[in-house]
């Protein structure tokens, strides 16, 4: 009981109550007046309501100015920038609408969707609350990282706070329940300038959905505040995005591993950890785009998904290439490389032109004798990141070029042995590339083997790999 008390005490206190205030009244209907510097839609009135990923509206007739022809293929204007006047609030439609239907029998009117939206949202510094709806069938990040107790008004959530030091930058990622609904939520706990933040969040919304396997997105709603507080909300901003992207393939999973292996309790991926994936994330961009290329490519048809996950392999390794280039090349000293190499040159431009096909093609290769070759390199970055290969993982590996060339894997065996033999490669592939890519971060957990875990379910026992394995 004590320590209960003690939890609740120590509960970092978050300001949850007006942010959700403030939804609550703007999603409501609403009537307004359009101001545009298009006569056909300046004045006519608009009403628009908010539904999941989107607003939708209805106005009046658009106005016989222009003339109306004249922006028909425009919707008369209303795809182009537009504001719009409600009572005492100013709403901004950046970029127009995102979908027009015109009803030509009823006056010309028009309905159709707002994809975007902001409230007195000027992008200056201060502090953020990003707000992304989270899918019934995905995980909160309680389920993958622990956190701390929170409060939010007199509720005390026992775990689920995860503070995320960012360099200079200081944030909060946590999820909560409002109305049937559960948000994954991220603060801003220091000023900051809103493409930061925006990068912030994308930086741990993508590391969280590595992690899960699920990528949420769908809709995103950021809040600006002038204090770390968050008690007034000062701008507000809405935009639909991409289709969120669920997927099995998560590669941590805590309770799993505590069952599997009869652990006393959870192992969780740390915060300090999740820490240090987010900031790789949000510092290199190389290092995103992988991550965002493994999280985006999961579920797409098993030959795409496959050659994703090798291009997101590839730039992982040219990555530690790059970083370990003095530990790794054949002359200790570039200099002396680079004076061999004039030799050569020297020894190959003597020779007559008679004896040779392609002689540019001998002198191109002679500059490459300091660099690693491509093949040799993959190897080389698991040695440095200190993962052991077993035969299996060395083979896959090898099969890259089947992908990454035009090449259709297995075209020519049946549909049962061709679907099976993409699953194993894609598995495994996905399983090397997050090794590495949570050993370049710094990062050390247990990642879950996906090919084993479907071995097992499927009673086979072919896989002699563990389940979950050390990083």
């Amino acid at each position: 009981m004590e320590r209960i008390e003690d939890i609740k005490k120590n509960a970092i206190q978050t300001n949850l109550n007006k942010t959700f205030e403030f939804l609550r009244r703007f999603n409501r209907s609403k009537k307004g007046t359009i101001i545009s510097q298009y006569p056909t839609i300046n004045g006519i009135d608009i009403s628009f309501k908010r539904t999941y990923r989107k607003f939708l509206y209805e106005t009046s007739e658009i106005l016989s100015k222009g003339p109306p022809v004249k922006f028909q293929h425009l919707g008369y204007r209303m795809i182009k920038p537009f504001k719009i006047q409600s009572n005492d609030e100013l709403y901004d439609v950046k970029y127009g609408a995102c979908h027009v239907s015109t009803n030509i029998g009823s006056g010309f009117n028009s309905k159709g969707e707002l994809c975007e939206l902001d409230w007195n949202f000027d992008e200056s510094k201060g502090y953020y609350r990003a707000l992304l709806p989270l899918s019934e069938f995905s995980h909160p990040p309680v389920n993958y990282i622990l956190g701390s107790a929170f409060k939010v008004g007199r509720s005390t959530r026992y775990h689920g706070y995860i503070p995320v030091s960012l360099g200079s930058h200081k944030l909060a990622f946590y999820d909560y329940d409002y109305k049937k609904q559960r948000y994954l939520v991220v603060d801003s706990l220091t000023s900051m300038d809103y493409p930061e933040f925006e990068k912030a969040v994308e930086a741990i919304i993508y590391s969280f959905g590595f992690l899960s396997g699920s990528l949420t997105r769908d809709e995103l709603t950021i809040f600006s505040h002038s204090e770390s507080s968050f008690k007034k909300v000062s701008g507000f901003q809405f935009r639909q995005t991409e289709d969120t992207i669920r997927s099995s393939l998560g590669i941590i999973n805590p309770r799993e591993h505590k069952e599997y292996d009869n652990l006393d309790k959870a192992i969780y991926f740390s915060e300090e950890d999740f820490s240090k994936l987010a900031t790789v994330c949000f510092n290199e961009l190389p290092f995103k785009r992988a991550i965002r290329i493994i999280t985006q490519s999961r579920n797409l048809p098993q030959e795409i998904e496959t050659a994703s996950f090798f291009v997101a392999l590839e730039t992982i390794k040219n990555l530690i290439i790059t970083s370990n280039e003095e530990k790794i090349r054949s002359f200790k000293n570039q200099e002396d490389a680079n004076k061999l190499i004039l030799d050569c040159k020297a020894l190959v431009n003597k020779l007559d032109d008679s004896k040779l096909n392609f002689k540019q093609r001998v002198l191109n290769k002679m500059d490459q004798l300091n660099d690693i070759g491509n093949n040799e390199s993959f190897l080389i970055s698991f040695d440095l990141m200190g993962l052991k290969l077993n035969k299996a993982e060395k083979q896959c590996i090898k099969k890259r070029n089947r992908f990454l060339h035009g090449n259709m894997p297995f075209e020519n065996e049946p549909e049962s042995v061709k679907t099976k033999e993409l699953s194993e490669i894609a598995l495994r592939t996905h399983y090397l590339v997050s090794s590495l890519i949570l050993k370049y971060a710094g990062c050390s957990c247990y990642l879950k083997n996906t090919l084993k875990y479907l071995d097992l379910a499927n009673g086979e026992n072919k896989v002699d790999e563990p389940l979950f394995k050390k990083i």
